[in-house]
């Protein structure tokens, strides 16, 4: 249990925590350090029992008869590739946010890899030493104390949307987690059609590590229903997905622009689950279905200044500061 909690502890949470470093500062700091934080609490349970079959096999290998030295060079080949094993679909997951690029996909591997080494030649090792002292209790106890306590609190201050007791994730609040989905519309006389955003990694760094077969995923689009809403509103030409992000306490948003705005617009949330197109039409902006329930958070569609071909997507809950996201829709000038 030692060596499995030391596995959690160096490769996900130090690797976690060197990369939220270099990322903390920069355009869209804010939320890669967010999702980071997100990575590493997914990570812990499965790193965890990965770390229990590792020991295992390790020493497996040293009770048959592998010298110390032979368990350090076994080790730094073993923990860094059952790592990769694990957390390998994970990596698309982190990779794929918005804000990162070749670079901090680079940056973040090499951690990655550099912390699983560290643990397989100068850790894991120490167990099989014959004056090896068990020293479980800690290790318990950094992992109750670390995991529960300390990852909410800088969940707490990366996001200022995640409100209510922050102290142990037993007793945290429970959201509702819903998203909101961001297109173009091209009108046009044909029947309408919808073209998904593909998530899938792009070369290099699809290829890096060969991005997971998944059927059926790795796509935003409109759901039927809500694509029938639109032609039922009478929409003709086509409609281009560009990505989506996640909303707390709200249901599924769909924001469809056709234009820059001459005005800030501003709405409000869906209520939780329940689904709203918000389209922009020659006559104004439409929402569908007009009865619609909404929640309390506000949305605000804006111009930044000084950036004239951008459209802003504020998200403003009333209890903390608005979250700001300024690469949504980026108009030819």
């Amino acid at each position: 249990m030692q060596a499995a909690t030391e596995y959690v502890l160096v490769v996900v949470w130090c690797t976690a925590t060197l990369f939220g470093a270099l990322v903390v500062h920069g355009p869209r700091a804010h939320e890669r350090f967010y999702i980071t934080l997100i990575w590493a609490l997914m990570q812990t349970r499965t790193f965890f029992l990965g770390g229990v079959v590792l020991f295992f096999v390790m020493w497996g290998l040293h009770r048959s008869g592998t010298p110390l030295l032979g368990v350090r060079i076994l080790g730094a080949l073993f923990a860094p590739a059952l790592a990769f094993v694990i957390g390998r679909h994970s990596f698309f997951f982190l990779l794929d946010q918005p804000g990162y690029y070749f670079l901090g996909p680079m940056i973040f591997l090499t951690d990655f890899a550099l912390c699983a080494l560290v643990y397989g030649i100068l850790l894991l090792p120490r167990h099989f030493k014959p004056d090896a002292t068990p020293r479980l209790h800690v290790h318990w106890a950094v992992l109750a104390i670390f995991v529960p306590f300390v990852p909410s609190l800088l969940l707490h201050a990366a996001n200022p949307q995640l409100r209510g007791p922050i102290f142990t994730v037993s007793t945290a609040k429970p959201h509702h987690h819903g998203e909101v989905i961001f297109a173009r519309w091209t009108p046009g006389a044909d029947a309408l059609t919808v073209v998904p955003f593909d998530m899938h990694l792009p070369p290099p760094r699809g290829g890096l590590i060969p991005e997971p077969e998944t059927p059926g995923k790795g796509y935003v689009n409109l759901t039927d229903e809500e694509a029938e809403r639109l032609r039922a509103a009478g929409i003709t030409g086509s409609v281009t997905v560009l990505g989506s992000s996640s909303l707390l306490d709200a249901g599924r948003l769909v924001v469809i622009m056709s234009q820059q705005i001459d005005a800030p617009f501003q709405f409000f949330t869906p209520a939780e689950g329940t689904k709203v197109v918000y389209i922009q039409s020659p006559g104004g902006w439409r929402k569908l279905p007009p009865e619609a329930g909404e929640s309390k958070t506000r949305v605000r569609m804006y111009v930044p200044e000084g950036k004239s071909n951008v459209t802003s997507f504020e998200l403003d809950t009333g209890t903390s500061p608005p979250w700001h996201d300024e690469t949504r829709y980026i108009w030819n000038r």
